[in-house]
């Protein structure tokens, strides 16, 4: 088997339910990592409101501005519009242009 390598982006809102007590746990759990906090339990709980990706489909969502990056191995997903629990994530297949 070939291994190719990934990343892991946390979904802030995996829930399409507005104000639900898994949203607020997800958020409760970013504010953690951006914190500076890491521990397994806090990774795994983590991981289960995470997709992971291959690099340039992270690059795509980088280059597009859709990610907030925490740490080497970990983002978050800021345009939460590109996440569906139905469709999955949604990756731009071209960065956004800025023009000045």
């Amino acid at each position: 088997m070939i291994e190719s390598p990934t990343r892991t982006i946390l979904i802030p809102n995996d829930s399409e339910k507005e104000n639900s007590q898994n949203s607020e746990e997800v958020r409760g759990l970013i504010a953690a990592l951006r914190a500076g906090t890491r521990s397994k339990n806090l990774l795994r709980k983590a991981g289960l409101h995470a997709v992971s990706v291959y690099t340039k489909q992270f690059e795509l969502l980088l280059g597009a501005g859709a990610l907030e990056i925490l740490d080497e191995e970990l983002a978050v997903l800021r345009d939460e519009t590109l996440y569906s629990e139905h469709t999955g994530l949604k990756i731009p297949q071209e960065g956004i242009a800025i023009f000045s």
